[in-house]
């Protein structure tokens, strides 16, 4: 359920997930934590992973649950 979603994520993948919700693309992501695309496409992909999630919309939804109704 998604109130379990952010304790299974490290502090950075939080920080992915939340440019991720913005709509930002992994350029954007990276530019904007000051990583590479690389290392953003490893953490999105351990985003959908422990999210059980298909895609990053419906990972950024689970974001979107854990303070709100999405």
């Amino acid at each position: 359920a998604a109130p379990q979603v952010k304790p299974r994520l490290s502090a950075r993948q939080v920080e992915v997930l939340s440019e991720m919700a913005r709509g930002l693309t992994n350029k954007e992501i990276a530019d904007a934590l000051g990583i590479s695309i690389g290392t953003v496409k490893v953490h999105v992909h351990a985003i959908l992973e422990a999210t059980g999630s298909r895609n990053r919309i419906e990972a950024a939804r689970q974001l979107a649950g854990l303070g709100a109704p999405a």
